[in-house]
């Protein structure tokens, strides 16, 4: 079987360190090494990086959701259905409690993820008072150079829908 290696990079914190993926015929990765033509991180790569791959394969993972029916007795669930019920929850507390009784914190590595970001907007248009913060007091050094969004500086920003 053919392996092919594919420059990539980590996406667990604001980094964003280069790593090197060997890939085989059926697009799996079979193994994560560091970049060393990366310009930035120039071959370094944590623990936390390189050892993704084995999180990623763990047996215990989960890959879809579960519903709790009991205290310690879970059962496979659709995405919807899980969506859905999240979704009737926080409609609940909404209605119960206002939209202060709900806040979303977004660190590493969320908060670094483009997809994240937009998702806790689009969260936070249900209901103009709900809190969105974005936070990562380690990466308050790394984070503006790597990104360029000077705005997000480590320190906690309210985004609040337009």
């Amino acid at each position: 079987m053919a392996e092919t290696r594919i420059k990539t990079f980590c996406r667990l914190c604001e980094v964003d360190c280069g790593l090197e993926a060997t890939v085989d015929d059926g697009q799996r990765i079979s193994a994560l090494r560091p970049d060393k033509t990366h310009p930035v991180s120039a071959g370094f790569a944590c623990h936390k990086g390189l050892l993704a791959l084995e999180v990623h394969r763990d047996p215990d993972r989960l890959n879809a959701p579960e519903h709790q029916a009991a205290p310690g007795e879970f059962s496979p669930a659709s995405w919807e259905a899980a969506i859905g019920d999240i979704a009737t929850r926080l409609r609940a507390l909404l209605d119960q409690h206002g939209p202060e009784s709900i806040a979303i914190y977004m660190g590493n590595p969320s908060a670094f993820n483009a997809l994240g970001a937009v998702a806790a907007g689009i969260f936070a248009q249900a209901d103009p008072g709900v809190n969105i913060n974005l936070l990562s007091p380690s990466g308050a050094g790394s984070f503006d150079p790597v990104s360029g969004m000077e705005h997000l500086t480590g320190i906690a920003v309210e985004v609040l829908p337009s």
